[in-house]
């Protein structure tokens, strides 16, 4: 794994415990709801990190990383 896929699933992880740190003392209720999201989060955590993944090893030489440099 590369150090920006760490970092994006440590910021998913992260979101998470926050958004259950405020919902718990908040109201049991907001909590249940904000427990229904995690695995969509989770999910959108994983997606963002293959994403980033493809987009590190691409080499090609009109990607748009290429084209933003020579700008």
């Amino acid at each position: 794994m590369t150090g920006v896929r760490i970092g994006i699933i440590l910021q998913a992880i992260s979101a998470m415990v926050t958004a259950l740190a405020i919902a718990f003392p908040a109201s049991w209720r907001l909590a249940l709801v904000v427990i229904c999201f995690v695995p969509l989060m989770m999910f959108s955590g994983k997606l963002q990190g293959q994403n980033q993944g493809r987009v590190g090893q691409s080499r090609d030489k009109d990607s748009f990383t290429e084209k933003g440099g020579q700008v």
